[in-house]
């Protein structure tokens, strides 16, 4: 590196920060090194490799298992069908049915939690 300086008094700030610069510019230390790109380039394509292999496998093993997975699909689509057609009035007596149902179990939880503290109250007066 070539630093040009100015004898006149009128430069000598600019003289000082060019003098600065080169003597930073002097410590520099430029260290070479391998380029490792290629064998990262290398490691990627076997990667790509493997992975291209992996789902021909995965393709090959869900085409074997297509055949229940369609029928499962035709199962549910069916039901979905049926539900669909089901009329209003079918409907709503399944949504009376279940309410029904639901009262019921309401009650026969009531009915045992009287029974439950009935025999908490005689084992109580036992003691």
């Amino acid at each position: 590196m070539i630093a040009t300086i100015s004898p006149s008094s009128l430069e000598s700030e600019e003289t000082l920060f060019t003098l600065n610069y080169a003597r930073r510019a002097k410590m520099i230390r430029v260290v070479a090194t391998k380029n490792d790109e290629a064998l990262h380039i290398r490691k990627l394509q076997e990667e790509v490799e493997m992975l291209r292999q992996q789902r021909v496998a995965d393709q090959t093993a869900s085409l074997q298992e297509a055949p229940e997975v369609e029928e499962a699909y035709r199962a549910q689509m069916e039901v979905l069908r049926l539900a669909m057609q089901q009329s209003w009035e079918d409907k709503q007596r399944l949504s009376e049915q279940y309410e029904e149902e639901r009262e019921k179990a309401v009650l026969e939880a009531k009915r045992v939690e009287g029974q439950v503290r009935s025999e908490q109250r005689r084992r109580l007066e036992l003691l």
